[in-house]
């Protein structure tokens, strides 16, 4: 089997589960941007061990202590019961909704501003909305725009499964046209933003877990972009022991 025309057999089962993997981080990440957690789903974080096994065995240390602080919160909501989670719920409000302005406004048009001025609709969220639709995605949740932290976050989700479906069944280049698109994502869009956005939160929040989840999110990112290179030199032929 030629490595240069197809993916060994041997290696697809790790990078198929590498591409999941990556696809449950940013579900995490997404639905943590787009809804206030529940218990069910912080039960559910728990119980998947997901986030223990990074925060035990991941090589970098920024994403692993963050996955350990993270995890950290999520148990001292749970056994703070519904108090604990009233306040949560309270501060994703405060943090991303209002009533007033909100503290760390999730929108890239917001934190990207042009000529010194942020708006709704602005020319990050024209970008973001014609990137979205080349890859056949439309939004369906008309109460937030495509610019939306969980968005953007969801679209990365979604192509990283896509990436991984693909590469099961033996589609190298449409994997690796995929993970080319994500990484231009990644380098245009959410590093841009994103990092100032968890910034802010960390420096605005009342609450341990969002600002737990804030560290975690800038760690993932910084993480991801550098997995993508490894992935996609392995893709072109690289040498396997990149990954």
């Amino acid at each position: 089997m030629s490595h240069g025309d197809e993916v060994e057999a041997l290696n697809v089962d790790e990078l198929t589960s590498t591409l999941f993997l990556r696809a449950r981080i940013y579900s995490i990440i997404r639905d943590l941007f787009l809804f206030e957690p529940s218990q069910e789903y912080l039960q559910k974080l728990l119980q998947d061990k997901m986030l223990e096994v990074i925060s035990k065995t991941y090589p970098g240390e920024c994403l692993r202590t963050s996955s350990a602080e993270f995890l950290k919160t999520v148990n001292e909501i749970l056994e703070g019961r519904e108090v604990k989670l009233i306040e949560t719920w309270a501060e994703y409000t405060r943090l991303f909704i209002g009533p007033g302005p909100p503290i760390a406004p999730p929108y890239e048009s917001l934190q990207r501003p042009v000529e010194g001025r942020g708006r709704f609709k602005g020319e990050a969220w024209m970008d973001v909305k014609e990137w979205l639709l080349e890859d056949g995605l439309i939004l369906e949740d008309h109460a937030v725009l495509e610019d939306h932290a969980g968005i953007e976050f969801e679209y990365m989700m979604i192509t990283t499964i896509k990436a991984g479906e693909l590469l099961r069944n033996g589609e190298r280049d449409a994997t690796l046209n995929i993970l080319v698109r994500q990484k231009k994502f990644l380098e245009e869009h959410l590093t841009k933003w994103i990092p100032k956005l968890c910034t802010e939160i960390e420096e605005a929040t009342k609450s341990p877990f969002y600002r737990s989840f804030a560290k975690f999110t800038r760690s993932f990112l910084k993480e991801d972009l550098d997995l993508l290179d490894e992935l996609i030199s392995y893709l072109l032929g690289g040498d396997r022991d990149e990954i």
